[in-house]
Formats: C-alpha cells, sequence, structure tokens
C-alpha cells in the first residue's frame, strides 16, 4: 500500500491502517456471501463470474482512487 502523507502519518501506522482496511474489506465480502462453496466453484466452473466481478471492479476502483488522490498529492508513491 502506498504510504498516505509521509509527512503527517508515519509508516508504522500506516502499515497497521492497511491491515485493518484488509480485515474490514475481507468482512464485507464474507457477509455478501462472496466466500460460499457454490459461487467459488461456479467461478472455476465457469457458470458464475460474479466474484470476478467483484474483485475487478475492486482493482480498477482502487487504481481510478489512488491516481485521483495521486494528483492532490495525498498518496506518494
Amino acid at each position: 500500500m502506498a504510504p498516505l502523507v509521509n509527512e503527517f502519518i508515519p509508516a508504522q501506522i500506516d502499515l497497521i491502517f492497511a491491515f485493518f482496511i484488509g480485515i474490514f474489506f475481507g468482512y464485507i465480502l464474507e457477509q455478501a456471501g462472496f466466500s460460499s462453496s457454490r459461487k467459488l466453484v461456479g467461478l472455476f466452473y465457469g457458470y458464475d463470474f460474479t466474484v470476478l466481478r467483484v474483485f475487478f471492479y475492486s482493482r480498477i476502483n482502487c487504481n481510478g482512487r489512488s491516481n485521483y488522490f495521486n494528483s492532490f498529492w495525498f498518496v506518494k508513491y
């Protein structure tokens, strides 16, 4: 994860922040039912692409937001 405004937030706090974001994201996916065996097997057999669509959308969303925040110098690479 890219550091959040290095002048104000130290790297250790940034890693803790990233950890809790990951835990929260996993909890949301679990509550939405994406960890069910039918959804995962459907992805592997090619008849249910819901999980793959959600992961691709979250990746595109993450890239877009990081580029947006980078343009305002909130995130530095």
